[in-house]
């Protein structure tokens, strides 16, 4: 790609888990630093952190697994060829069931419908320029 160095890969997009929503409707307040990374169409890891002491590691909400999840929302920071970061906040409601299991914390499609899709990063910024490829959810 222009701009980049010659081997040098470009920086990914990030993605911040807000909150979910469960079967019921009610919102899951335990994700209060946390990230989401893609494992396959059908799965999304979801690293949440102490935000009091954000070296301790990873844990685990104290929820009873497995959760019907109703919606999501989460926001996508996207670096742009300026080297600036571009940040989109998204709701999204699920009109398939998806659950929040654990071990590792994931949000999954239990009936194997692609939960995500990838979309180039101008199709969900208009203006940003980056060529990343940027997620979706779909279900």
């Amino acid at each position: 790609m222009r701009g980049e160095k010659r081997g040098q890969m470009p920086k990914p997009p990030r993605y911040f888990l807000g909150f979910l929503r469960d079967g019921s409707g009610k919102k899951l307040n335990v994700f209060d630093d946390a990230i989401m990374y893609p494992m396959s169409e059908y799965e999304m890891r979801i690293v949440n952190r102490d935000p009091y002491d954000p070296f301790a590691g990873e844990i685990n909400p104290r929820v009873r697994f497995p959760v019907a999840i109703s919606e999501i929302q989460y926001a996508i920071a996207c670096l742009d060829r300026g080297e600036k970061y571009r940040i989109e906040i998204f709701k999204h409601p699920f009109k398939s069931p998806a659950l929040l299991v654990d071990a590792p914390l994931r949000l999954v499609s239990p009936k194997r419908k692609p939960l995500m899709k990838l979309y180039a990063a101008k199709h969900i910024f208009q203006a940003i320029q980056s060529g990343q490829k940027v997620i979706q959810f779909v279900l």
